[in-house]
């Protein structure tokens, strides 16, 4: 059985779109009836064994292309935003992505857009133009803007609506990074999955195996995910495309990033089991981010590429390795017992994905260091032309190794993490 945790849709906007309510509540209209329709699909779809479906999103193109920032005074900039994200709450669509904003001048707005409502989501771009040198001036507007949004929720959960984002693709599924391109009159969707008990159930098998080997375990480990990975993926989609076809909608394919659930042991338990069959003579190596994680982090993601040739099925977005540090309990529990840093969750991105993601990070940390944070991840991104996010969660009152308290179910505690 699998488990979506999103369909992802798309909503084109252009200029003068969020000036008509009726314009918007069409072309909403539209887009949730698409949604709708195809959750009932998949869950439908015997083949494809579609457990659940955890939430239907709705994904714009980028907001500058859609409201004229520059000809408008701020509020009546914020009143077009206004206005979408009420049409959005009319249609119960309880998660609207705004796309990433580019330029430099339009980045104190961000805060502003956020609070308009608590189902809108956005990103900003690391560069205001893709082939742009390292800005040290917009990564401190993106720090200030981190930190303020981080105001908006308890706990820095504010800026769990907002992400610094670097080559980041249109089609991404994922919130805060999503966005489709304009290009598209029709629907365009894609799917993004939640996947940790796959790599559970495969790396324990793989790591109960009587090879004395390293090497051995390694290729169990590769053999046994990608298996599980492509019988997943090869009907889902079937059924996806089946889907398209029959609504005229253009599929861009399946996020099979290795995304985390609070329900099972999750993607930190799976890295510890392995580790400590391959380290069994270092027990303090069983942890996620001890010697041995960064090739780990590799062997999965080519598991997951290797997964969607060998199915026939487009993936998209990051399809990569995602490490949320507030999602994963045994992350969660590696962060606390000071098994890697934030530098550390970089190096393991360049191997993999998604970059930087729901880690809490001291309150009163410098605009400065989170933009050179920002720096070192748009660095990383663009070396290897691979897309990567950093959303970190700034929580107020909090030091480097005190541990967070929140109350929100779909997260779990840790230790906060400084930069160092």
């Amino acid at each position: 059985m699998v488990v979506v945790r999103t369909i992802t849709a798309s909503l084109t906007l252009h200029k003068g779109d969020c000036e008509d309510e009726n314009v918007l509540d069409t072309k909403m209209k539209k887009v949730v009836g698409f949604l709708a329709r195809a959750q009932q699909t998949l869950l439908e779809a015997g083949e494809a064994k579609v457990e659940a479906v955890q939430t239907v999103r709705v994904s714009c193109n980028p907001v500058e292309e859609f409201v004229d920032f520059d000809e408008g005074d701020e509020k009546a900039v914020l009143a077009q935003i206004a206005r979408l994200a009420a049409v959005a709450a009319k249609h119960e669509v309880g998660f609207l992505s705004l796309g990433p904003m580019r330029s430099s001048k339009h980045l104190a707005l961000i805060p502003k857009i956020l609070a308009l409502a608590p189902h809108v989501n956005m990103s900003a771009s690391a560069v205001q133009n893709k082939d742009d040198a390292p800005d040290f001036g917009r990564a401190l507007q993106l720090a200030d803007v981190t930190k303020q949004v981080a105001l908006l929720g308890e706990d820095g959960q504010g800026s769990f609506r907002f992400c610094v984002s670097s080559e980041v693709p249109a089609g991404t599924p994922f919130f805060p990074a999503s966005h489709f391109a304009a290009n598209y009159e029709n629907v365009c969707f894609a799917i993004g999955l939640e996947t940790s008990s796959v790599l559970v159930q495969a790396w324990e098998v793989a790591a109960s195996a009587e090879e004395d080997e390293i090497a051995a375990v390694h290729a169990k480990c590769q053999f046994e995910l990608t298996t599980r990975m492509a019988d997943l993926l090869r009907p889902l989609g079937e059924a996806c495309a089946t889907l398209a076809n029959h609504e005229g909608a253009t599929f861009f394919g399946i996020d099979a990033s290795m995304n985390p659930s609070l329900s099972d042991p999750g993607i930190g338990h799976a890295f510890g089991t392995v580790l400590k069959r391959i380290g069994k003579e270092s027990p303090g190596s069983a942890l996620f981010g001890s010697t041995g994680t960064l090739s780990l982090c590799f062997l999965l993601t080519k598991s997951i590429r290797d997964a969607g040739k060998a199915a026939g099925v487009t993936l998209c977005g990051y399809s990569g390795l995602m490490l949320p540090q507030m999602e994963d309990k045994g992350i969660a529990a590696a962060a606390a017992a000071g098994a890697f840093t934030v530098q550390d969750l970089l190096l393991f991105s360049s191997v993999c994905g998604v970059g930087i993601d729901t880690v809490p990070i001291p309150g009163e940390t410098s605009r400065e260091k989170l933009a050179l944070l920002f720096m070192d991840m748009w660095a990383l991104s663009t070396k290897w032309s691979k897309p990567l996010s950093c959303r970190v969660l700034p929580v107020a009152g909090k030091k480097a190794g005190e541990e967070t308290n929140t109350s929100n179910p779909f997260l779990c505690n840790s230790v906060v993490l400084g930069l160092t």
